[in-house]
Parts: C-alpha cells; structure tokens; sequence
C-alpha cells in the first residue's frame, strides 16, 4: 500500500515512539488468537528438520506505510504487537536517535545524518527476514558456555531442545535518494528481538524439559518449590561434589527468630546447624558504619536487630531464608566485626562460610546493598500470544539475543563484575542468582532456571567454581598441573573486576582461594606475592593486559615485590600462545630455575641473561600489519653493537608500566625462563648505587614468529644468578 500522494514524509519522521502495552502477568490465561496468514509461518510447524543455529522463515514478509501501520494495526495480534514494537524501537531514546535507538547506519562524515534524515521519503516499511533461534538441550546457541553443536546433530535432527527466541528485521522498503537521484549512504533498518514461549515446550510431557513462564512474584510458591526441589536434589545426588560439611559454622549468624546476632559457639550440637550466606555487590558507598557490626554495638545485636534499620538486600536475604526454612543467614557485614584483625581472620575463611552453607544467596540484580533483588513487575512487559486450539507460541521483547538467559542475566550483571562476589561464587556449595525478573540455580553438576530453559534439561557442571579435589584424581601429583592452571585463571578474572574496599584488603580473597587450594596440594603459598612456590617458573611470566585502563604501579613496600602481579595494578593474564622454535642445542644444558625465595621479598633465579642496551617502542606508523603483529610486545629490547655497530634487537617486550621512568644509569637486563610459551623472560631493571638486586619492569620473547629473532641470543657462559625483589 502507496503512501497518499499529498503526504510527504522524511526519515527523520521515522523517530517517534510509541510505549510498548504491558500485558506478560496474565498473558497465560489469555486465549491465544488465530494467526494472520503471514504469521501463521511463526508458529514453526515443524522442528524436526533444525540444523543450526538458526530456523529463517522465507514466507514472513509485510510491507506497510508509516506512520500508522494499517495493515499491521488490522492484522492479527501478533501483528500488533510487531506495530507498537516498530514504533517504540526506532524512537529516539538518546541524544543521537540512531545510534542510541539500535538503528546503526553506515556514514562517512556527520554530514550524512542530516542528509539522509532530510531525505524525501515515501512511507513504506517493510516487515522481513524472521528467524528462530533454537538452543538444544545441554547447552546455549550461539557458542554460550563452550557448547559443541557438532555433537549433537542426533539431537538437533529430531529437535530436542526449545525454541528460544524470534528476529525480525524492519527497515524502509525504499533506499533513500539525494535530490539527484543519487543513493544516500546510510542505513535505517534494525532488529526487533523476542523471546519466546511455544507450547510444545510449555505442555512437554516430560517434566525436566518443561518451560515455565515468569512468575509474578520472585517468592511465589512455585519458585519457593523449585529453589527447595532444586537445593535438595543437589544435596541427595551429586554426593561430595557440591556438599559442605553441615556441622561447621562462621563465628557469627544472623539468627532469624527473633532477629539478633549470635556466637555459632551457642549452638547446641543437636540442633540444625544450616546456614545461608549472602553474596552482594558492595556500591561505591560501601561499608556504611551505620551498618557494620563493631564491638561498640555488638552486644545489643546480639539482643536484637531491628530489621526496618537493614539495608533492603539484607532483608530481602532474609525473606528468602524464611522462604526457604532456613534458620540462619550469614551476611559479612553484619557477622564480621569492623576491626582489622576480626576482618582478616573471617575473611580468609570465605572457602569454609562459602563452602559450608546450605546455598548462598546471590543479589544478582542488586547493584548495592540498598537496592531489592527480589523486586519484579512481569506486568511491565508486553507480550502476545498466536495459535489456535492445538498449538500457541508466546512473544515478549528482548534487548539482544542474550537477555534474559544466564550469560546475560548473571555473568552480564553489576554483581557478577566485583571482586568479592567471583570468590564468593567459586567458594560456594551451591548459588541461587536472584536476577531481573528471573531466578537461576548452579552448582558444579547442574545448571537450573525458574524458567527451565534448555540448559536446565541436561546436568553439567557449571565452570563457575572452584574445582574440589574430591573430583579430581586420587593421586595429587596428578591434578597438581591441574589446580595450577586454575590458580591462573582465576588471577586473569580477578584482577579483571572492581575491587572496592581498602588495598590491604583487597588480596584476602585471593588468600581465601588460597586456602582451599592448599588443603590439595603439597606447596607453598606465598601470601605477599599471590604465588605458589613450585610453579614460579610459570607465574613470574605474568603480563599487564593491552585493554587495562590506568595501569600504574604500586608503592612496592606497601604491597609485594615487583616480580609478583599484585605490584601491578592493572588486569593480568598468563600464556599468550606457544612457541614452535628452540634454543641453540649449546644453550639447552642448562634450564631455567628458582634456587630460592629469600623472605619478606627476594627471588633468587638462575637463567640465561643478557644485558639491553636499550628498550625503544617499535615504530608502525603506515604500517597496519606490523601494528598488529606487534600489539602484544610493542618494545622493542636492543643490544649494543660494539665496534661503533647499529644496535640490535634481541626480543620484543611488553612493559608493565609503560610510563615508567628510568634514568640514563638504569641498567637492563633480559633473563630466559622458558622457551616453551610466549612470553618466554623477563625484563629486569636496576640502578647499580641502590644495591644487587633486579626489578620486575616487563616480560618479552626471544622469536618473532617461531623464529629466534637473533641467534644466538646468548652466550653459553652468561647462565648466572640473578636476585630480584
């Protein structure tokens, strides 16, 4: 249908919104309505031929004009819904309406936006390009949680899984021309994203694989039923793996009726010793004194808490606790004292608190303590509902393909960036995420949902906690290796998050995961430097990420030696990649080794060295390739010709602290750790009036492209020892 002819339209008219109709809380109970001959194409008659990712439906196509969309307004009610989508999606919601409204065009200069909105336009849109998204059972679409669709072709030839969600692309039906005719550069077309419900998948016979719709209220009984079946079926079937000991406890509980504070010493032996532990992202504003247990005001806690005087997460834990018939709730703030040594000695024991409790309470969608993680409003979002007798399929909006899944909800969430709730979560038994509008289960042999999506059909551990030696080989010896490459992921995440609190404070975590790891392996934890002692050789080649904001160096006699990750203040990472080259078979005798660690400090190493001469940043300029390849080490490390002869480079270095100052007497040194893994040394550093002892600046690598980048790169005599503090 033509726009009239007397109406002129331009693309900057294309910006007016209209608020989606809130209707998700009784969408159930609503009779499903006959779908229009084109969208009768997405109630997807048949699943049983899915090979991908993605289901495209070719038949789904409308055109209709703008402002008023007659021919979705008289369509069916899905076509409504598709309306008022269309309309509220191309508002204009921020400062610039196309970059801020999910509408991205592609322009040359600023220019472009007012001559492509300024455009004559004829009116037409067109409705086009629907596709399903389909996750199988066990995993999520679109490469979520590693999952291997080779795997399970089966599966996804007899449709085993849910549809997930629906996209559908909407855009004007013409291609905008300037006044000469000429096509404008720009495009005004995006996506309309849902989630969806199918019946197939709501009424499935088989009750593991069955959806749910959102409940109204996050404690409804059918949510308290599932966190209950949920926790109970953990505790009953997946064994040592996800069970805590049910006799230890913290120092201190909050016990619920009445509310006080109590010393778990006063527990009789007899009595349910259960425990919930609270996980929160702290705020900017965090700890608030008013709140904080002290020895001033810890008698009177311990005679009662006025629960009108806690912050809404603290009594909103305490709701789910009651919920759930559970006693007691175990919430830092309340339950540590403010006092240094009380704080360090409770904290270090996160793995025990965490790792005992029946469930730990995770305010996903909280982002302070004053915020409620238990509030929902399912009414605010729209919804509609096609089908007939027989069949139906449910559709409200959606952000991006993500929302409302686990990736988005808790491993996207403000919560799931702090420091202290990723220790928190490793260490728990068991978690239930309190997100938007949704409740989610994991622990290390299932994954679950209020809304039981396909993750929930398949048990799998989740990757999201520390891993427990009951799991591993009997033998240590053999999930040693294994716990050391854990040690260093869990590093690269932590030092990644916001660590809010005071800098003495913010490594007890890392002590926390310590602790337990200990508890397996026969070595030694080096508490100042965040190290295990039989692994140096592979954590002293640590690196400061390229994407860190504000990498700056601590005040080494306040923190740790500068050999260790916690001098830098940055995100950090270990092993960018393997090399394919050797050393000479001259230099291969002797191998790279940590002959002491003299305390507080002083690493005492022995290796390959050679002395730099300069460490100058590689020139790209013109050169995208080279800039490229170069990203990663962008220094390059010389070494003095002699005879008058160019200088020449010998690795390619990364610098912790770019900015780093030295003087022209600073003397440099590379020395050779490994040559089975970038990076392959460190760069050391010292000013010869200030002592023997070498500084950590950097790390480098002797090949460029599995190549020495110059061979020799040592001298057989130059193996020797090196201190470095």
């Amino acid at each position: 249908m033509a726009a009239p002819e007397t109406q002129r339209w331009t693309y900057r008219q294309l910006v007016q919104p209209i608020p989606p109709t809130p209707n998700l809380s009784t969408i159930s109970s609503t009779p499903a309505t006959p779908p229009c001959p084109t969208c009768r194409h997405l109630l997807l008659q048949d699943r049983s031929s899915i090979h991908g990712k993605t289901i495209p439906i070719e038949e789904f196509h409308i055109t209709d004009t703008f402002p008023d969309f007659p021919i979705l307004q008289a369509g069916c009610d899905l076509c409504r819904f598709l309306r008022t989508a269309i309309r509220s999606a191309w508002g204009n919601t921020g400062t610039h309406p196309m970059l801020e409204s999910g509408v991205a065009p592609v322009v040359e200069d600023d220019d472009s936006h007012e001559t492509l909105f300024t455009a004559p336009w004829d009116g037409r849109v067109k409705v086009h390009s629907a596709r399903f998204r389909f996750a199988p059972f066990g995993g999520s679409f679109q490469g979520q949680q590693k999952f291997a669709w080779d795997e399970v072709a089966g599966s996804l030839e007899q449709g085993d899984g849910v549809v997930v969600g629906l996209t559908v692309e909407f855009g004007p039906a013409s291609v905008p021309l300037g006044e000469e005719g000429e096509e404008l550069v720009g495009e005004l077309g995006t996506e309309l994203r849902f989630k969806l419900f199918d019946s197939i998948d709501i009424e499935s016979p088989v009750s593991a694989s069955r959806r749910n719709l959102p409940s109204d209220s996050t404690l409804s009984e059918r949510n308290v039923d599932l966190i209950k079946g949920w926790i109970n079926g953990c505790a009953a079937n997946h064994g040592n793996a996800c069970q805590g000991d049910a006799r230890w406890t913290p120092t201190r509980l909050l016990a619920l009726d009445p509310l006080r504070l109590m010393e778990t010493a006063s527990i009789a032996a007899e009595d349910d010793h259960r425990y919930a532990a609270l996980s929160y992202t702290r705020g900017n504003d965090w700890p608030d004194t008013a709140v904080q247990t002290s020895s001033e005001n810890l008698d009177d806690r311990k005679e009662g808490i006025d629960l009108a005087d806690l912050p809404r997460a603290f009594r909103d834990a305490i709701a789910v606790c009651q919920a759930l018939g559970i006693r007691y709730l175990w919430i830092d703030a309340l339950c540590i004292l403010d006092d240094t040594e009380d704080w360090k000695r409770e904290v270090v024991m996160m793995h025990k608190t965490f790792g005992h409790s029946e469930v730990t309470i995770a305010a996903t969608s909280a982002t302070s303590p004053q915020s409620s993680f238990l509030a929902r409003n399912i009414s605010a979002i729209s919804a509609a509902k096609i089908g007939d007798d027989k069949r139906h399929v449910i559709f409200t909006p959606q952000e991006h393909e993500t929302s409302g899944m686990r990736t988005s909800d808790v491993d996207g969430s403000p919560w799931n960036r702090d420091g202290w709730t990723l220790v928190e979560r490793m260490l728990s038994a068991r978690v239930i995420h309190f997100a938007k509008n949704k409740i989610y289960f994991e622990c290390r042999r299932a994954l679950r949902s209020e809304e039981n999506d396909a993750e929930s059909a398949t048990p799998g551990p989740s990757i999201s906690f520390w891993p427990r030696v009951e799991e591993q080989a009997a033998d240590a010896e053999q999930y040693r290796p294994f716990l050391y490459q854990q040690w260093k992921a869990f590093l690269a995440q932590y030092t990644s998050r916001q660590l809010r609190r005071q800098a003495a404070d913010k490594f007890l975590p890392v002590r926390a995961v310590a602790e337990l790891m200990a508890a397996a392996i026969n070595d030694e934890y080096l508490e100042s430097a965040g190290m295990w002692r039989d692994d140096l050789a592979a954590q002293l080649l640590w690196y400061a990420n390229n994407d860190s904001d504000g990498i700056r160096r601590m005040t080494r006699t306040r923190q740790a030696p500068t050999w260790s990750w916690i001098h830098c203040k940055a995100k950090i990472g270990f092993v960018r990649g393997t090399t394919d080259a050797t050393l000479p078979p001259s230099l291969t005798k002797q191998r790279f080794r940590v002959a002491d660690v003299l305390e507080p400090r002083t690493l005492s190493l022995y290796g390959y060295n050679r002395g730099i001469s300069e460490i100058r940043p590689v020139d790209t300029a013109g050169d995208a390739w080279l800039a490229e390849m170069r990203k990663e080490y962008p220094w390059d490390l010389l070494v003095s010709g002699g005879n008058g002869d160019e200088s020449q480079c010998v690795a390619h270095g990364a610098l912790d602290d770019p900015d780093e100052t030295m003087s022209a007497h600073t003397q440099l040194v590379y020395l050779h750790v490994t040559d089975e893994v970038y990076p392959t040394g460190l760069i050391l550093a010292r000013d010869p009036g200030l002592g023997p002892a070498w500084r950590r600046i950097g790390v480098a690598t002797i090949f460029d492209l599995g190549d020495l980048i110059m061979d020799p790169p040592f001298q057989p005599d130059s193996f020797d020892q090196v201190f470095v503090e």
